[in-house]
């Protein structure tokens, strides 16, 4: 089917249903579609919550890797990208040693005309405020990823304090409006990669240009 014009597709809500169209990429979305138990309508604030899971939601299955356009291309490839793999191993170390870890995910939206890569170049300006124990890599085509190694909440919102700067600089430079940065911190509540990348998906901000 055609995909829907706005930003989280058509919507349908009723007492007992909700479905709704999730773009992911050209041509590319998902249904989401719950229905309520017979006897148990859904409540008043079903709605709102339902509308605010499902943005974040968009948000993972659009960053995830392989892309369903890549599924349906090649159905024999790994459902979940190597970076999310590498995430998983992070958490697992932090899990088994106590350590502190946050994530930083970066949308940067496509590329400029008469330049490198966009998002090549906003990864050299994010590597820029990296240590050498920290990991970055790429989720999809316009979406970076970082793993911030022995840092907890307090030390990553001072990373993305000047990650947000750099990155600033680097979107005005190249004419990309719509840079977003958000981050998590390894936490009771953020323990599993989709946790963690639900949760930056959540705090993203723009850039200020």
């Amino acid at each position: 089917p055609a995909a829907p014009t706005d930003a989280l597709g058509a919507w349908r809500f009723t007492p007992t249903e909700f479905v709704c169209t999730l773009p992911l990429a050209d041509g590319i979305f998902a249904t989401l579609d719950l229905r309520a138990p017979a006897a148990e309508p859904f409540p008043p604030d079903a709605e709102l919550v339902v509308r605010v899971a499902a943005r974040v939601l968009q948000c993972w299955l659009a960053g995830a890797e392989p892309s369903l356009a890549d599924l349906t291309r090649e159905a024999v490839r790994p459902a979940v990208s190597q970076f999310v793999g590498r995430i998983e191993e992070e958490l697992e170390r932090a899990k088994r040693f106590d350590l502190r870890l946050s994530l930083v995910l970066i949308d940067i939206p496509g590329t400029v005309s008469g330049h490198l890569d966009a998002t090549t170049i906003m990864k050299d300006a994010v590597r820029q405020e990296l240590r050498g124990s920290d990991v970055l890599g790429t989720m999809n085509g316009d979406r970076v990823a970082a793993l911030l190694t022995h840092t907890d909440g307090v030390g990553s919102h001072k990373v993305v304090g000047r990650l947000r700067r750099r990155l600033g600089e680097a979107a005005g430079r190249l004419n990309v409006p719509g840079v977003t940065v958000g981050f998590a911190a390894f936490s009771p509540e953020c323990r599993t990669a989709d946790a963690l990348l639900a949760q930056a998906a959540q705090d993203a901000q723009p850039v200020a240009l």
